[in-house]
């Protein structure tokens, strides 16, 4: 397919770019980047249409596979740091972002933040602060569920499916 076709080629235009200076800068002519301004997460929907990139000055950049285009503006961090991993909910309304201290990733300076995609203006929920570092995250199929990967090997578990989300790690 056309989409799968894209993002076989934008991987792979990424690991050449990688591979040649060790950073990945992505899509600058596009997207707008700073000349500082690099790539360190992506995630693709469910059925490949949108990608979310997160760059290394904390903002969260949503890319139309099937244009190919930007989406809106960034999506701010709500402080300026790096974006470190991202997951699109199984309905892809919702994009959930781990963003932190760019520093010193080890530190509980992280935070876990929840998109809502279905607005004109996507607005992010802190679903959690000061949170150690989380090297991964994804949606249960039902997508009531988040759950995080911890470096310290713990996982932490988010019960969407209420008004408050809950950990229970």
């Amino acid at each position: 397919s056309q989409t799968l076709d894209a993002q076989g080629a934008l991987l792979s235009a990424l690991d050449q770019a990688y591979s040649a200076n060790g950073r990945l800068p992505i899509l600058p002519e596009r997207l707008n980047f700073a000349s500082d301004q690099f790539l360190h997460s992506l995630a693709f929907s469910g059925d490949g249409a949108i990608m979310a990139v997160g760059d290394t000055q904390g903002d969260i950049w949503l890319w139309d596979n099937r244009e190919p285009q930007p989406i809106g503006e960034p999506l701010a961090a709500h402080e300026p740091i790096l974006v470190y991993v991202l997951a699109f909910d199984p309905t892809q309304l919702r994009l959930a972002a781990v963003s932190g201290d760019r520093d010193d990733p080890t530190t509980p300076k992280n935070s876990l933040i929840l998109w809502d995609l279905s607005s004109a203006v996507p607005k992010p929920e802190i679903l959690a602060k000061d949170l150690a570092s989380v090297w991964s995250l994804d949606f249960s199929p039902d997508g009531q569920t988040l759950a995080t990967g911890n470096q310290d090997g713990s996982i932490g578990l988010w019960d969407l499916a209420g008004d408050e989300p809950i950990s229970r790690t």
